[in-house]
Order: C-alpha cells, then structure tokens, then sequence
C-alpha cells in the first residue's frame, strides 16, 4: 500500500471547505491536521484550494518498507474514530434530552427537539460511512466491519428509545393535562 501524510494548518479566519469533509471518507484522522491518505487518494485540488486561503500543508510518501506500521496505525486510529463518532452521538443525544429550544412563534419546541435529534442521528451515520470507507481505502473493512455494525446497532437502538421515551413523556404530560381540566 503506498500512503501519505498529509498535514495542513489552515488560518483560523479562512472561509474554505472544511477538511474533514474532504478527507474523512478517504483517510484516517491521526491527529486534528494529519491524516494518512492513500497515495492515489491525496485531494491535491483541495490542498491547492486551501493553499489559496493562507493555508500550509505538507504531503509526505511513506516508504513502503512501511506498510505494515501504516496499517497498524490506520487500523488503530480507525476503531478509535469509530468509537469516537459512537461517544459523540450519544453525548449529543443525552444533551438532546435536556436542551429546551427557544421560543419561536408558530414552532412546535418538541418539533424542534425531534429536528434536532434527526440530525445529530445523520451526522453519525455520516461519519460512520466516512469511516467505512476510509477502511476500504486502507483494505482494513474486514477487521473492522463488527465494530462498524454494533455501533450502528447501538446507535439506532439508542435513536429509537429517545423517540420512544418521548413518545411517553408527551403521553404522560397530556394524561396530567386532562386530569387538571377535570
């Protein structure tokens, strides 16, 4: 496998398409501003684009005497991702669970929440197909294809107990509602 590093560090103020979204599906995040890429895969337009807006950034070929630790570390740094994007989604979801939108004429709040919850659940399934098919890039999908299914497992099942616990919570508060009217 012939793969690079690539780095970048991009000014603060500058108004370009966001790394992660370029590099997400096609590498392995090591750190915030470094990612290993498959060599064929490197987005040059993009690093050129970034370059543009004042950003640095550095490719460099590992040798491919290499591939073996490029591996163990993709390998690692993916079932990290993964966990990590599983961790995100169900901090989110219980933040999800407290948040009171603001008050908005004419906007249903608990509408607002359920909105909200919809794309906290896209997000992670977003990430979680970018990392799918980082592992593919990387032939690594076999060694991590039962992690990448029970978090989508767990990710849904959390997803519809939230829906269903508000589900019971709304079925409560109009249960109280009628007995007041009473």
């Amino acid at each position: 496998m012939k793969a690079c590093l690539v780095v970048y560090d991009i000014p603060s103020k500058a108004k370009c398409k966001l790394p992660g979204s370029v590099f997400r599906p096609i590498g392995i995040r090591i750190n915030l501003s470094c990612w290993v890429v498959p060599h064929q895969l490197v987005p040059w337009d993009y690093l050129e684009e970034i370059r543009g807006y004042g950003a640095t950034t550095e490719v460099v070929r590992f040798d491919e005497d290499e591939a073996k630790k490029i591996r163990n570390l993709a390998h690692d740094a993916l079932r990290k991702e993964i966990s990590d994007i599983y961790d995100s989604f169900a901090t989110s979801l219980k933040r999800a669970e407290t948040w009171v939108p603001a008050a908005e004429a004419g906007v249903d709040p608990e509408e607002k929440r359920e909105l909200k919850v919809k794309i906290i659940l896209q997000k992670a399934k977003r990430h979680l197909r970018y990392a799918q098919e980082a592992a593919l890039a990387f032939d690594l999908l076999a060694d991590v294809e039962e992690l990448l299914k029970g978090r989508k497992e767990a990710i849904a099942a959390e997803y519809d107990a939230f829906f269903a616990k508000a589900q019971s919570v709304t079925a409560v508060a109009v249960k109280k509602a009628r007995k007041k009217k009473d």
